[in-house]
């Protein structure tokens, strides 16, 4: 434990907050640097074996592989790995990208068990008002701490330290930067010859809890700030259908006009339908709510989609598709 006081510790850390604050969310989320959409350097054998049944002749095969890879929870960089295969055709594509969107909108969140202002601190770093009893801080950290670090990423704000920590899964280990205010013998905050606070640099590594833990507080209701996290996983959702969805293709036939060609294609892979539809799986079967977060983030969608279709640097039959996909989109967004 190394002593600092205001202006050795927590303002070096404020320093970069400067410019974190505008660029944390983005680099959570932009590829390669996103660690759930970088490919894995080495696939598991059996990753590869199940991924090749994906493309077995026989239907029930394809099946079965499909639910195995489901069950067996992969994690996400195992299966981007697979996608960045050229050798995939079609419907190995198709059923493995389903497979990443589940993994990444219904994967388990990590938790530090604590509450905490919801600005940055007075001097720097998240304050923690509270510890939850059984999570992973109790013991570890103490109300009054400020986290200003983890995982080398600093700290702007609650929400910040939210997205940071529920990207991770329950048991990852974090690496985090706290400043303790010192006290005196009669437990009164120390302070230095100008007047500021004396902190004791600390750094621990800390495993995660989940997220599923926090429902035994606060009468079994989660913190609404998980949302921006539900936001940021649908983005990323949205993300890899764009990356490796199979690019669609209008081939003209003779005796029919394009656009006619275009009403074939299946407006369910669109990127945004085949999101929405997972999160509708996800709602019956109660792994989730909806939230107002998630009625808001629909509604920008759905206008996306309508503003695209209506897009006049775009070909007719384009259009027309576009058209099908909003549409389509509009009839599956929950009441």
């Amino acid at each position: 434990m190394r002593s600092a006081t205001l202006t050795s510790f927590l303002p070096a850390v404020a320093a970069s907050l400067l410019v974190a604050s505008s660029a944390t969310a983005q680099t959570l989320f932009d590829p390669p640097s996103t660690p759930e959409l970088r490919g894995a350097d080495e696939l598991d054998p059996r990753i590869v074996e199940l991924v090749a049944q994906l493309g077995d002749p026989t239907w029930s095969r394809r099946e079965r592989a499909e639910a195995t890879l489901l069950e067996l929870r992969v994690p996400v960089e195992q299966l981007v790995g697979a996608l960045e295969q050229s050798s995939l055709d079609v419907e190995q594509r198709h059923r493995l990208l389903a497979i990443v969107r589940d993994r990444i909108l219904s994967m388990p969140r990590g938790a530090l068990g604590i509450r905490m202002e919801p600005r940055l601190g007075e001097f720097g770093g998240v304050v923690i008002v509270s510890i939850l009893p059984g999570m992973p801080a109790e013991g570890q950290l103490a109300v009054g701490d400020r986290i200003v670090e983890i995982d080398g990423q600093p700290i702007v704000d609650s929400s910040t330290l939210i997205q940071i920590v529920q990207m991770k899964a329950p048991g990852d280990t974090v690496a985090m930067a706290i400043g303790r205010p010192r006290k005196g013998p009669d437990g009164r905050e120390l302070r230095d010859q100008m007047g500021q606070p004396v902190f004791d640099e600390i750094r621990l590594d800390l495993e995660l809890g989940s997220v599923e833990d926090l429902t035994r507080f606060d009468d079994g209701r989660t913190s609404p700030l998980t949302d921006p996290v539900t936001r940021l996983r649908a983005e990323q959702a949205r993300e890899a259908g764009l990356r490796f969805a199979p690019r669609r293709m209008a081939v003209p036939i003779e005796g029919r006009n394009l656009a006619a060609s275009t009403d074939a294609l299946d407006v369910d892979a669109h990127s945004a339908v085949a999101t929405l539809l997972t999160y509708r799986r996800l709602l019956a079967e109660g792994a989730m709510r909806v939230s107002p977060e998630l009625r808001s983030m629909w509604r920008a969608t759905l206008q996306q989609l309508q503003e695209q279709a209506e897009d006049p640097g775009l070909p007719g039959e384009m259009r027309d598709y576009l058209r099908a996909v909003a549409k389509r989109y509009k009839e599956l967004v929950p009441e």
